[in-house]
């Protein structure tokens, strides 16, 4: 399919500079260039996404203003191999996300051929536009959808996923803990093999835990039986000599429980 335009009989001595004009004010980067590859025109804009000086742009040498130009991406033989697919095929129009670097960017890119009166290419057309704001705007959603699947009526149900994402991010058994007079209650088990599976929980004086409470702030044991006061704490003895605790809390602050990983 050809992009048609509709455009008055005007004479060029108009028609220049009205796309001069055209190109300038575009939010869009704009690059055309012939079929040898050679830059014809770029716009401010396109200068701007790049990091370049259009006036040397348009007369540099094709490797030259492609050496400037890699510079900023970050997958440099994606961008080459891509390059030389739409340069063997004049009638070729594609559109595609770049990723910039130095500084970061996300631009959205689209190319298609100019035809001469007779049907026959010309030349090709580009255009480039900043998609890096609503780019990150897709990916806060995304992720903000992720963690509302963990919401659910059952609190049970979002304990269990926290517990068990935090599990198989460290390879570890995890457990969060509630707060019950003297008695930690387990209110979710992390890690297939962990022997707290099944069992409502364990007294706050056998447990690091009691440190973490103690402390009211994270709570990190390398090695329980180097320390003082956690080896003579009960999974010393069982042969859990590491822990990472942090205290779960109310909205007003107060440590109600803990979200802990523990192994030998």
């Amino acid at each position: 399919m050809v992009t048609r335009l509709a455009l008055r009989d005007i004479d060029d001595s108009i028609l220049q500079p009205l796309l001069h004009s055209v190109a300038a004010e575009s939010d869009s980067g704009i690059l055309v260039t012939d079929l040898n590859h050679r830059t014809l025109m770029c716009n401010q804009r396109f200068g701007e996404l790049w990091g370049l000086d259009i006036e040397l742009a348009v007369r540099e040498s094709v490797e030259g203003l492609r050496t400037a130009v890699r510079s900023r991406l970050m997958d440099v033989s994606a961008w080459e191999s891509n390059l030389a697919k739409v340069y063997s095929d004049p009638f070729l129009r594609q559109s595609d996300l770049l990723n910039l670097q130095g500084p970061r960017a996300v631009i959205h890119r689209y190319t298609g051929p100019l035809i001469g009166e007779k049907g026959e290419p010309v030349g090709r057309l580009w255009t480039f536009q900043d998609r890096t704001s609503s780019n990150r705007k897709t990916r806060i959603l995304e992720a903000l959808h992720e963690t509302s699947l963990m919401i659910d009526a059952d609190p049970r149900k979002v304990y269990a996923g926290i517990v068990e994402r935090t599990s198989q991010y460290f390879g570890t058994w995890v457990l969060l803990s509630i707060l019950d007079g003297e008695m930690m209650r387990f209110e979710a088990v992390g890690g297939a093999t962990n022997p707290a599976q099944g069992v409502e929980g364990n007294p706050l004086q056998d447990s690091y835990c009691q440190l973490c409470m103690k402390q009211d702030q994270t709570l990190l044991i390398q090695d329980a039986r180097l320390d003082e006061v956690a080896r003579n704490i009960l999974p010393c003895s069982l042969g859990l000599t590491r822990y990472l605790g942090v205290p779960v809390r109310r909205p007003s602050g107060e440590a109600i429980g803990t979200l802990c990983i523990l192994d030998g």
